[in-house]
């Protein structure tokens, strides 16, 4: 009866906001609690599975003593339902799907009832107008939504968005994320029987539009759900994964049990065989590298080259050098002819048989030899997978994941395609993943203010081609306001840095919070020297490196290829000009200078998107000039 009710509910105009318990046992709540957006008007809906039979009266061998009507059942339950609300909690009605109304008393513990005849979609909307009471405070209407559906409560470090002097209140989910998190979990025993049953879905979205929360929501969910089940949540690098983990723990209590790795420590950890390699040492990974490039015998190829092309071809798994042949190249970065090609499988064939000389793989390798590894063996699978950052994941890698994923399992892709699409213009279909309507959009940020939205996303649609279909425009009507975003420019990097230390120390001092304030770097040196002098300033237990999880309440500090992810109420940005410093270099031809400036954009609109309330930017150097006209009426100022 309730999936009947809840089909109604689906349909009902977009003026009306709908909620549904997804645990009901023991909870004493209404199946369903219907809004209405503009007024805040209300109505609880209590839903009888009792039938007309039941109705009817006792049956021929049924002793008549222990027979009760269904109106007495429903009152109790709504009494029940009462003490668990409170008195103010609005208005409540009972529905009957399968009784006629005329076989039913006319109030149900106070609540009007409705029979079957309401339960068809040509009379259920004016029936539910009919029904609504007056609007709740904000309060009283935050508290009930927090019985009703704790799993859409936000977690008040997990807000980032806006100045972090506002009023604590209780924030939740937006009924789109909210709708994004229950997708394919329908009401009841069913739909929880069902909960290993998903296939496939896809969350793409513009940076801080919540896909990370509903992931992680919805990986609490599922455990909650299914306690037996195997749950793993996978990342592309390890401050995003110590971030993950510390929300999560924030999110759960503790008391749920969820698997979270990089894609790299999974390979590592769960390596189907006695075979696993040993990660390569950096030393013997650049001498290889050089040696295969000596054979090229090409002077404009550079070992960058040669490294992108190997993970290229590792990530894709190629089974032969004319499979590799016949593979488009597009957006690679640099034009090779047939000779080169071979060259470099030949190359690729040569670093493969070092490595396992050496019973060893880099980071480029290992999945490859992961997914090999696995093949021919039977797998304890998970039964849900959830991938955050899924646009970084590769081929190969999304091979290992079928793998390891149990039948009838659940694999959850979140993915922002500005940032970097699967891994150089391939595909979801390429990849072996059908996404036709499996996929939902999510075009407003939730972290951001708009001023910061805004100039992201000039600089996106200033420097980038609009030919992807993935890419989500950002809806920017709505957004709260917030300081413009800056940019400084000094004269070297002492004082850049001098300057961060005391806008940082200004900050602390004047009662901001540590944890607040994400300090980015393009470059890993320029990364450890700004923590090591802030450390120095401030004191080494308020500062961590991103990577390190310990220190939940300090100020991070992060190299930018690895702050895809993150999110702070205050970011600086510094080192910024190094960020377009190869499209600049005269060696490269006209496609290897607009792979380069691709980079570029999509790594700069990552960066300019991890602050919530204020971004400072700094550089040492001149930015590009589409990107200073971009700052409008912040011209950069000398430090």
């Amino acid at each position: 009866m309730v999936a009947r009710v809840h089909r109604l509910v689906q349909a009902l105009p977009e003026r009306f906001f709908a909620w549904s318990p997804v645990v009901r046992e023991g909870s004493d709540l209404p199946d369903f609690w219907v809004v209405e957006e503009k007024t805040g008007r209300c109505v609880h809906l209590v839903v009888s599975d009792a039938t007309e039979d039941q109705a009817r009266g006792p049956g021929l061998f049924e002793a008549a003593e222990a027979w009760r009507p269904p109106s007495e059942t429903e009152s109790a339950r709504v009494e029940r339902v009462k003490d668990r609300l409170g008195e103010d909690a609005g208005a409540g009605a009972v529905l009957f799907p399968d009784i006629p109304a005329d076989m039913l008393d006319k109030n149900i513990g106070g609540w009007p009832r409705a029979g079957r005849e309401i339960c068809r979609p040509a009379a259920f909307t004016d029936w539910i107008d009919a029904q609504l009471g007056q609007a709740l405070d904000p309060e009283r209407s935050r508290t009930i939504r927090s019985l009703f559906c704790p799993e859409t409560v936000l977690h008040k470090r997990h807000a980032m968005r806006r100045n972090p002097s506002e009023p604590d209140v209780p924030r939740f989910l937006t009924w789109k994320q909210e709708e994004i998190l229950k997708t394919d979990l329908d009401p009841g025993a069913d739909g929880r029987q069902a909960a290993g049953d998903f296939g496939l879905l896809v969350v793409q979205g513009v940076a801080g539009s919540g896909k990370t929360l509903i992931l992680l929501h919805r990986a609490l969910l599922l455990s909650k759900l299914r306690r037996e089940s195997r749950i793993l949540v996978l990342t592309c690098n390890k401050p995003l994964q110590v971030e993950l983990r510390r929300r999560f723990q924030e999110l759960s209590g503790r008391s749920a049990s969820v698997e979270i790795l990089t894609f790299h420590g999974f390979c590592l950890k769960r390596w189907p065989g006695e075979d696993r390699p040993r990660v390569l040492q950096a030393s013997l990974r650049r001498s290889l590298l050089d040696e295969s490039l000596a054979t090229l015998r090409r002077p404009l190829l550079m070992r960058r080259h040669l490294e992108e092309e190997l993970a290229w071809i590792f990530d894709n798994g190629f089974q032969d050098e004319d499979t590799y042949a016949k593979s488009p190249r597009r957006g690679r970065g640099f034009r090779m002819d047939a000779e080169l090609r071979a060259g470099m499988w030949t190359a690729a064939n040569r670093f493969r048989t070092e490595c396992a000389k050496e019973k060893a793989a880099d980071w480029n390798l290992l999945p490859l030899l992961f997914r090999e590894s696995a093949q021919g063996k039977e797998l304890a699978g998970y039964d849900a997978i959830l991938v955050d950052e899924a646009q970084f994941f590769a081929p190969v890698w999304f091979d290992c994941l079928r793998a390891f994923l149990a039948p009838r399992g659940h694999l959850f892709l979140s993915a922002d395609p500005t940032q970097g699409f699967l891994r150089k213009g391939t595909s979801w279909k390429s990849v072996g993943l059908s996404v036709h309507g499996r996929s939902r959009r999510l075009e407003r940020s939730h972290r951001s203010t708009r001023a910061i939205m805004e100039l992201a996303w000039r600089v996106w649609s200033t420097r980038a081609e609009a030919t992807d279909s993935d890419i989500v425009v950002p809806r920017m009507e709505g957004m709260g306001d917030g300081p413009a975003p800056t940019w400084y420019r000094f004269p070297d990097v002492r004082s850049e840095f001098a300057w961060i230390e005391d806008q940082v120390a200004g900050f602390l001092d004047g009662g901001g919070a540590p944890r607040d304030i994400l300090v980015l770097h393009d470059d890993w040196n320029g990364a450890a020297e700004l923590r090591e002098r802030l450390e120095s300033r401030i004191g080494a237990d308020r500062i961590a490196d991103a990577r390190d999880g310990s220190k939940p309440q300090a100020l991070r500090v992060c190299q930018l290829n690895a702050a895809t992810g993150l999110e702070s109420p205050v970011v600086f940005l510094s080192g910024t000009q190094r960020i377009f410093e190869r499209e600049g270099s005269p060696e490269l031809d006209e496609e290897a200078r607009s792979q380069a400036r691709d980079e570029a954009t999509r790594k700069i609109y990552m960066a300019l998107t991890r602050a919530g309330w204020r971004l400072v930017v700094t550089s040492t150097g001149p930015l590009p000039p589409e990107i200073v006209q971009c700052f409008g009426a912040n011209p950069p100022t000398g430090g």
